[in-house]
């Protein structure tokens, strides 16, 4: 602060008084505020564009784990209905083929869902339920060279699918969890 401006500072006056004083004795490039948005611009731009890019990948997390939920839990109801023809036929028993079920997932999730690359998955059965735990990784549209760069995005989905026993009427009982 100049001396000038102490004083006026100091000394009461009115408001079109100071104002008049201080542009008479302060410089015009400090008192001129024309062309300030050309240093904020950028920078609201840049806040702008990083919050919409991330926007987009959380988009593209929430649909990738939802395409993927759909899908293991489709092939976990598709396996849950490979019945046992020896069991039906032989004793009059519902129960899953389990070897039939688990070969059924291993073929469902071996191929890509959409974007998706399945990278792991686990299959437990029992006589009467599948389940089934499945790992994917994906790219994320907006920020792929940086994410992609450092970690590679994954997302997991759980299902278990239950076949009841309408013959003997018992409910039926979940033995593993994924």
């Amino acid at each position: 602060m100049t001396i000038h401006k102490i004083c006026l500072l100091t000394n009461p006056m009115t408001a079109s008084r100071r104002k008049l004083i201080e542009r008479r004795y302060t410089p015009k490039a400090i008192c001129d505020d024309r062309g300030t948005i050309l240093i904020i611009a950028p920078f609201i731009l840049l806040v702008t564009l990083t919050l919409a890019s991330i926007v987009i990948d959380l988009n593209a997390i929430y649909t990738a784990k939802t395409a993927l939920q759909d899908r293991i839990q489709a092939i976990a109801s598709a396996a849950a209905n490979q019945v046992s023809p020896g069991n039906l036929y032989g004793r009059g028993e519902i129960s899953i083929d389990q070897a039939r079920a688990e070969s059924l997932v291993s073929q469902q999730l071996t191929s890509n869902i959409g974007d998706l690359a399945i990278s792991s998955y686990q299959i437990n059965s029992t006589l009467n339920s599948v389940c089934i735990r499945a790992t994917a990784t994906f790219v994320l549209p907006a920020l792929a060279p940086i994410i992609d760069s450092i970690v590679s995005p994954t997302v997991q989905a759980n299902a278990v699918a239950v076949l009841p026993n309408p013959i003997s009427q018992s409910a039926a009982t979940t033995i593993c969890t994924p």
